[in-house]
């Protein structure tokens, strides 16, 4: 930085007791606002890790209740396919004995 570009003494003195006065005048605020929003923040986080705990609680439900779901399903359509079989066989046996008994009439 050049001279020239250099604030001067008196400016930088100005600058300082300007700090200075704002920190008299708005000093007591400025630390309320500071705390209240330090407060805000500590609360936000204890919602965010609330949040957190109650979705992961969510998803595992969730994942428990779609897993037990799957399982139900798989069953019934196991059972279904069983009783498809069980018919067909039914089917076929009936077949055959009705092939039986028109041989034996013939």
């Amino acid at each position: 930085m050049s001279d020239s570009q250099k604030p001067s003494i008196s400016t930088t003195n100005a600058l300082n007791e300007l700090i200075v006065i704002r920190d008299i005048l708005f000093g007591e605020q400025m630390r309320s606002y500071e705390e209240r929003f330090a407060q805000h923040e500590t609360r936000m986080e204890e919602m965010q890790a609330e949040f957190d705990k109650q979705l992961r609680r969510t998803q595992s439900e969730f994942e428990r209740r779609l897993t037990e779901l799957q399982e139900t399903l798989t069953q019934r359509l196991d059972a279904l396919a069983y009783e498809k079989a069980a018919r067909h066989q039914l089917g076929d046996l009936l077949i055959q004995m009705g092939e039986a008994i028109k041989r034996d009439d013939d």
